[in-house]
């Protein structure tokens, strides 16, 4: 009880706290109609694509580890804008130059230089020193050959690898970061694919209701 300005009492209502129950109609995937099924899966691929995929899909890993594998090159991060078509290795360096040359279609050649005998002039892989360079704003890494591995008898170096191979090695390197941006486009496409849509739903036990909203 209280009381009001002019002294009367007064009783004060109390408040009661009312749970309303609603019952949902849930549908899976496959009892939706055809044109909301359509609906779900381009709204879910279109918040896939909104994530960092690349980063919970295990792509940038699986690349790293094929530069290397195949390669020889070691870099820490992989740097791209698949709408501008543009990808570039962050800290990278070729660590196996016999595999590098060898994937480029050196290796008949350099079989050729372990087979000559002369002793006024030679190639030593050892020599070789080949630098990615850094990625700058939004263009492709380059090769920087700072030796080519060839001697003579003064020790002085002399030659050039690419001409006397007939390979461009640094539009070999080109054809690599292009594969690679083909690798992240094929990944970006099944990630937003009906097939990886369909699999998202069926490992997440996802309902819906009938207008395809995830209960």
């Amino acid at each position: 009880m209280g009381r009001n300005r002019a002294g009367y009492k007064t009783k004060h209502k109390e408040k009661i706290m009312q749970t309303i129950t609603k019952e949902y109609q849930v549908y899976k995937f496959d009892e939706l109609k055809p044109e909301v099924q359509s609906k779900v899966i381009e709204r879910l691929a279109q918040r896939e694509l909104e994530n960092d995929w690349w980063d919970y899909s295990g792509i940038l890993d699986s690349m790293q580890e094929d530069l290397k594998e195949e390669y020889g090159i070691t870099c820490f991060q992989i740097y791209f804008d698949l709408y501008r078509n543009y990808v570039a290795l962050g800290q990278a360096y070729i660590n196996d130059i016999r595999k590098f040359l060898i994937a480029a279609g050196a290796e008949k050649w350099m079989i050729a230089q372990g087979l000559d005998s002369s002793q006024d002039k030679g190639w030593d892989i050892g020599m070789v020193d080949i630098g990615i360079t850094k990625p700058y704003r939004e263009y492709f890494n380059k090769l920087e050959i700072e030796s080519h591995g060839f001697y003579n008898a003064d020790g002085e170096a002399e030659g050039d690898i690419e001409a006397e191979t007939g390979i461009s090695l640094n539009d070999f390197f080109r054809s690599i970061l292009e594969k690679c941006l083909k690798q992240l486009k094929d990944e970006e496409e099944y990630i937003s694919s009906e097939e990886n849509i369909k699999d998202l739903i069926e490992l997440n036990e996802y309902q819906f209701l009938e207008n395809g909203e995830i209960f």
